[in-house]
């Protein structure tokens, strides 16, 4: 199984929209304005959807250049495990490099109930493209957060030891784009979390204690 593919409106995707659009309207106009005589006003119509295709094209290479800058640097993710027994179940250590307290979000109980929409208004202020790592431990997470992770694009590590999630949980993992570990000691063990382990081996779930250190 193939995680699903979800639209999302950039800045980039909207500068496109703006360009095609305009472009069209302008191609389309000349000679819908040449078969009418070309009337007084013709020539502002004209003029018009130039400028306006333009100032299209203005907004993509202002969108491309702000994604350059603010683009997050690739991280890489190495998981350090210690041997268990019988009397210990040992730990693990999830080390992401390089990155910063602005792409890591810890939540609480309070974000976790708001609706999906709050959410992204909140973690959009430290910009949702660039969050790699979420921590909701010892939480109650609602089914809605499922709807969450098509929001953020390169988000590696996601934290819910001992939090409580509902079944359609594991499933909705299908959802991310690029995760890859996620961190669920204590958590309810069920048949949709197997599921996720065969069909998307790409994700890697650890039910030992880990924790988490991040570092430039």
């Amino acid at each position: 199984m193939r995680r699903k593919k979800h639209f999302v409106w950039s800045p980039i995707t909207i500068a496109l929209t703006g360009v095609t659009a305009t472009t069209l309207v302008a191609i389309a106009t000349a000679p819908i304005l040449a078969a009418i005589g070309n009337p007084w006003w013709a020539q502002q119509v004209q003029y018009t959807t130039y400028y306006a295709m333009l100032f299209a094209f203005v907004g993509l290479m202002a969108a491309l250049v702000h994604n350059r800058v603010t683009s997050p640097s690739a991280s890489s993710v190495h998981v350090f495990q210690t041997c268990s027994n019988e009397k210990a179940p040992g730990f693990g250590l999830v080390a992401v490099s390089p990155c910063d307290c602005d792409q890591i979000w810890i939540a609480d109980q309070a974000f976790a109930e708001l609706p999906v929409k709050k959410q992204i208004q909140k973690m959009a202020r430290v910009g949702l493209h660039r969050l790699q790592v979420l921590v909701m431990r010892d939480l109650q997470l609602p089914p809605s957060i499922s709807d969450l992770w098509a929001y953020l694009p390169n988000l590696k590590v996601l934290d819910i030891q001992n939090a409580t999630v509902p079944e359609c949980f594991w499933n909705g993992l299908e959802k991310t784009l690029d995760l890859e570990h996620v961190l669920a000691h204590g958590c309810r063990h069920s048949s949709s979390m197997k599921e996720i382990l065969i069909s998307l081996p790409e994700i890697k779930i650890y039910t030992r204690p880990m924790n988490v250190v991040a570092h430039g």
